[in-house]
């Protein structure tokens, strides 16, 4: 079994909380690199590294940031590739799924995030910050450094 170790950032505005989003019931908490310098803004985010195979076919939603952007409540919602120049690119429908657990409900990005994933090149190592704007989710990736 994978243990996923990673800390989840909510930001809003200047306001910056650390939070631990687990994948499963055994994993754990580490610093996930700081994502600052790829351009903050107000709306509500969270970064992600991938650091796992699971996350290559689901990435489970931090449940403050699931239930601010009203994510909680929707069935769907469409993914923005943001690069670095701050161009949107291609628009992805992703399937928001909804599971039961013992302290109420999670949600994760499931059906549509494998098509996301290999269209827009990510690798296990990329760290993403996910950012809420008018009703979609803008994604800014951090690629891993490679060796070379």
């Amino acid at each position: 079994m994978d243990i996923l170790l990673l800390t989840v950032v909510i930001k809003k505005g200047n306001r910056k909380k650390k939070m631990i989003v687990p994948e499963t019931e055994t994993e754990t908490e580490t610093e996930a690199e700081d994502v600052d310098h790829i351009k903050p803004a107000n709306n509500l985010q969270f970064e992600r590294g991938l650091t796992s195979n699971t996350m290559r076919y689901q990435i489970w939603l931090p449940k403050e940031f699931a239930r601010e952007t009203g994510l909680n409540s929707k069935q769907k919602v469409t993914l923005k590739y943001i690069s670095e120049g701050g161009v949107a690119g291609e628009e992805w429908p992703v399937k928001i799924q909804k599971r039961e657990v013992k302290d109420g409900y999670r949600f994760r990005l499931a059906v549509g995030w494998l098509n996301f994933f290999n269209g827009e090149g990510l690798s296990i190592g990329d760290l993403c910050l996910f950012e809420f704007v008018r009703g979609s989710l803008h994604v800014k990736v951090l690629r891993k450094k490679t060796a070379g």
